[in-house]
């Protein structure tokens, strides 16, 4: 394995810096997210958000929730990238993904077969900086699965709904191939900074077309501020991996719960899909 790692950019500020104090905070979000019981088949996915947990933690748990006593050998997380643009797919490869609960391996086996792929899929070493939209998952991963997975950490930049529905045709052949049990997540907030209404009206309207498996609806609809998932490209590539599987609602809250600003907030949902 390579000796390669990268450091955790957003403990202290998305969630508590010290191990004990994390370990503890989502230990709590789950206690308090008890499954609901399992889907019809075998739990393949989950989409959920990526904000700091005082406001999305409650919400991302309910996702996390439904992984707790059980095992997986990796876990694919596909991301938006916030601060640095690049076009196509970024995969990093080796080493291993660091947060205050520890270390998490990196898959290099299978990244290196996504990296090979015909497609523009690579290493993009800046996105990853400053960036949180994988690395908020990951203790929720590491307590619930006791750090006991391979990592793939892909960040989705500027891609057509062509680049996406290919990458996940190639991720699908190979994930069916090599028998792995796998769990893929895609991490999205919802509406960002609309009153509590509107953020509810446009929400509302991502969470009908994502359960019934319309990933071009869902795209086009986002194109046209007609829903906000920042997180777009990573829930539309979910979408196109398993088209056959409806994804199941589990929860939905927005930040002015927690804020008491119901005049500007930011909305998150948790799905999971079982088949």
């Amino acid at each position: 394995m390579s000796s390669k790692k990268h450091f955790a950019q957003v403990a202290g500020l998305f969630y508590p810096g010290d191990e004990e104090s994390l370990r503890d905070t989502v230990k709590g979000y789950l206690d308090h997210a008890a499954s609901s019981g399992g889907g019809e088949g075998r739990l393949k996915a989950l989409i959920a958000p990526h904000a700091g947990y005082v406001y999305s933690g409650a919400c991302a748990a309910k996702a996390y929730a439904q992984i707790q006593g059980e095992s997986f050998d990796r876990v694919v997380v596909f991301g938006p990238t916030h601060r640095v643009y690049f076009k196509g797919f970024s995969i990093y490869a080796e080493g291993v993904f660091e947060t205050p609960l520890g270390e998490i391996p990196i898959d290099e086996e299978f990244c290196s077969q996504l990296v090979h792929l015909k497609l523009p899929t690579q290493f993009f070493p800046a996105a990853y900086q400053q960036e949180h939209s994988i690395e908020v998952h990951l203790p929720f991963l590491q307590v619930a699965l006791q750090n006991n997975f391979r990592l793939v950490p892909v960040l989705i930049g500027d891609v057509s709904a062509e680049m996406m529905e290919e990458f996940a045709l190639a991720l699908r052949e190979i994930l069916e191939e090599d028998g792995c049990k796998t769990l893929v997540v895609a991490s999205t907030d919802f509406s960002h900074f609309l009153s509590a209404q509107k953020a509810n009206d446009l929400d509302n309207r991502g969470r009908e077309l994502i359960v019934q498996k319309d990933a071009d609806a869902l795209l086009e609809a986002n194109h046209h501020n007609e829903t906000s998932l920042c997180g777009i490209h990573p829930v539309y590539t979910l979408m196109k991996l398993y088209p056959e599987i409806r994804p199941e609602f589990l929860a939905y809250s927005h930040s002015g719960e927690v804020s008491g600003d119901h005049q500007s907030v930011v909305g998150y949902m948790a799905f999971r899909l079982c088949g």
